[in-house]
């Protein structure tokens, strides 16, 4: 089979992320996300983030979310955005894979065979998700999911001048069918668009 990447960008509470790690599996190929570029970057000796920002992300488990680049001076952003797309890129080198999140649809927009997938679900579930997954109350989930999606589309629209939703070849309510059937449904919808 040709080499693809698969770029997925989601709201939060959507279970898009799990989605994706599943899509992954079923594809069998490399899942990256943002943890993945992380650990890329220690190996490689370059600073991911800020010393401040690292103490308020063990104090906050929701920092990263709300703050995918930290929050130090826009052209500290700047500068973690631009090498973070240069990990992308790395990563996507070695082989077909599955990308969620970090600006990944943008940045490997370039790429033969790149599918790129927005996955959403209506606000009611999302906050049910959170409620179940984080431990969080209503008021909790529905403030978070606020945040984080503001937080996201405002990180998109910096750095690739569109929102998340936007520019996608597949956009999917994943609370129709679920981790594991939208995962299998997003993986033959792959192999026939790769195939065509």
């Amino acid at each position: 089979m040709k080499r693809y990447t698969i770029t997925i960008s989601r709201q939060f509470g959507s279970m898009g992320r799990p989605i994706a790690r599943r899509l992954a599996e079923l594809l069998d190929v490399n899942f990256y996300d943002r943890e993945a570029v992380e650990n890329q970057a220690r190996q490689e000796h370059l600073p991911v983030s800020i010393i401040n920002d690292l103490q308020r992300a063990a104090e906050d488990p929701y920092f990263m979310m709300k703050y995918p680049l930290g929050n130090g001076p826009s052209d500290v952003q700047f500068h973690l955005y631009q090498m973070q797309s240069k990990i992308v890129r790395q990563l996507a080198d070695q082989g077909s894979c599955v990308f969620v999140g970090r600006c990944s649809d943008y940045v490997l927009k370039d790429r033969e065979n790149h599918i790129k997938i927005f996955i959403y679900a209506p606000l009611e579930s999302r906050i049910k998700v959170c409620m179940e997954r984080f431990g969080m109350n209503e008021h909790q989930a529905r403030m978070m999911t606020a945040v984080v999606d503001k937080a996201r589309q405002a990180y998109h629209m910096t750095y690739t001048g569109y929102l998340p939703e936007a520019e996608k070849d597949m956009l999917v309510n994943s609370q129709k069918l679920g981790v594991e059937k939208t995962a299998e449904m997003l993986r033959d919808m792959i192999w026939q668009r790769l195939s065509e």
